[in-house]
């Protein structure tokens, strides 16, 4: 791995988690302003009908991945010609499917809208706005997906981050807004979340503009283009299909066979997903633009150099947070919840155990994205992550508890990452054995080791044993993963980064002393 490279992952990195912990903050604190403002039944209908949204996120998501891969793929190549005809045929395709998104929203959303949903009628009026509001903000978020894509692929990290801040920014703004002005609340609150995305897409527009000559370019319906970008993207679909998929299907199995109580336990353990999995996606979206440039130009020892090192970085990323989350779940739960649901605590460990698998794993995934060539690698993905489904119908059917599904599904991302990993070998034949010795074996033997140390720690339930309790945890996790998974280059390269920050930090205290003697 070129330091050079591993610095630009890392800077990019700290960008996008500074942009994370600051949206999640917001988050936190708008949600329940938002709540308060407009009332339990407003809140309820705006989820309902712009939540209808959330539905096509998958789409939004495979497509900005495939988008992303060819962009980075032809920056890496210098076919800047070929790279702005795949922009103007990305934008002609976003565009195609805003018109379909338009039509059947004006006409089948609409229908379902006022015929189906359980709206009160005085509040009819209100949620048909929504309805539009939203409708055109899923128009705008869709024409945004290219420019973002233009942006991550040339890593301009902190572009990115800062959008989203300001995105986070402009939304708590709005809940002032929404507070003082004196108009139906649900209304307004549906035009200002429009305004943001507005204001959003224009300076993406702008900065590509300004900066990318290739995004000066109109849509473009070739042909060739778009049967390349589809060829791609619907397999992505599929395999992104076939997640919610399994997610979904998890959880009419949970509720059919022991009702709606056992879903707010497994919503529990999703919130829980969601936080683990939010540093380890931004270090693995920092890293799919380099991988993918590597292979386009044929860097292929530097493209799985790489990769191996940031599966390795993303293992020590995630075991940080999720082998002492598994040991002190029951005293987060207790501390975050008035109220702790039966099975919340199985879960969320068993979930633990699975995204920890998961995320490594995925980061192997970038090199198959690279190569372009998923088709069959997705149908096995799908196969492997969708098989949870029957297999957990037939155990629950024999009588086994819940958390049978969850460990179901552990042994299935075991296998669909068995596949990421028998498909390195499309690439280079000693792909596998290297991607064993050098990755999946140190750390399997850090987490058992760090998870044997873990077992030993005391359990308590006093916030001031517990903390230290998890302080040590957390050092036993880095401790392990820096002499058990680093290698000895990596480890030069992780001591010269924090060397390097140690140097800035001095210099700044150092510099600071200075100017206040001199004053």
């Amino acid at each position: 791995m070129a330091s050079q490279g591993v610095n630009k992952i890392a800077k990019n990195t700290f960008y996008l988690y500074v942009r994370q912990g600051i949206s999640m903050l917001i988050s936190f604190f708008t949600v329940n302003i938002t709540l308060d403002v407009l009332g339990v039944t407003d809140y309820g209908i705006n989820s309902v009908v712009a939540g209808t949204v959330s539905m096509f996120t998958f789409l939004t998501g495979a497509m900005a991945v495939g988008n992303q891969r060819f962009y980075a793929f032809y920056l890496g190549k210098d076919d800047y010609a070929k790279l702005k005809k795949i922009v103007g045929g990305t934008l002609a395709i976003y565009l195609s499917i805003i018109v379909v998104f338009l039509i059947l929203g004006e006409t089948v959303g609409l229908w379902i809208l006022n015929n189906k949903l359980v709206i009160p009628e005085e509040r009819i009026f209100a949620a048909n706005w929504v309805f539009q509001l939203g409708l055109a903000g899923l128009c705008i978020s869709l024409i945004q997906v290219p420019f973002v894509g233009l942006i991550t692929a040339h890593e301009d990290m902190g572009v990115y981050a800062k959008m989203s801040i300001l995105d986070s920014v402009l939304k708590l703004l709005y809940i002032y807004l929404l507070v003082i002005i004196p108009f139906d609340k649900l209304i307004i609150y549906a035009v200002l979340g429009l305004v943001v995305s507005l204001i959003g897409q224009t300076i993406y527009m702008w900065y590509c503009f300004k900066n990318y000559p290739e995004s000066h370019v109109w849509p473009c319906f070739n042909k060739e283009i778009i049967k390349e970008l589809l060829g791609f993207n619907i397999w992505n679909l599929c395999g992104n299909f076939a997640w919610v998929m399994k997610n979904q299907g998890t959880t009419m199995l949970l509720n059919v066979f022991f009702g709606p109580a056992i879903n707010a336990s497994q919503n529990i353990a999703g919130a829980v997903r969601g936080l683990s999995t939010t540093f380890s996606n931004g270090f693995t979206m920092a890293l799919r633009p380099q991988v993918t440039k590597s292979y386009a130009n044929g860097n292929h020892a530097h493209m799985f150099k790489l990769t191996f090192s940031g599966a390795k970085i993303t293992y020590i990323l995630m075991a940080v947070i999720v082998i002492p989350a598994i040991y002190n779940i029951a005293f987060i739960l207790d501390l975050w919840l008035p109220e702790v649901p039966e099975y919340s605590v199985v879960f969320c460990q068993l979930m633990l155990i699975e995204i920890l698998i998961d995320q490594v794993g995925g980061t192997l995934s970038t090199i198959t994205q690279a190569t372009g060539n998923i088709r069959n690698y997705q149908i096995w993905i799908g196969v492997f992550g969708t098989l949870n489904i029957p297999l957990s119908y037939v155990a629950l059917r024999m009588g086994c508890s819940p958390e049978w599904v969850f460990v179901i599904s552990i042994a299935c991302q075991i296998c669909v990452n068995g596949v990421r990993v028998v498909y390195l070998r499309k690439v280079r034949k000693n792909a596998v054995a290297e991607c064993l010795k050098s990755m999946v074996l140190p750390c399997f033997i850090a987490a058992a080791i760090a998870c044997g140390a873990c077992c030993l720690m005391p359990q308590n339930t006093k916030i001031a044993t517990v903390i230290p309790i998890v302080l040590t945890e957390i050092a036993i996790v880095v401790s392990t993963g820096y002499f058990i998974v680093l290698n000895h280059d990596e480890k030069t390269l992780v001591n010269t980064y924090i060397n390097n920050l140690k140097s800035k930090f001095i210099y700044k205290k150092t510099r600071n002393e200075n100017l206040k003697y001199k004053n």
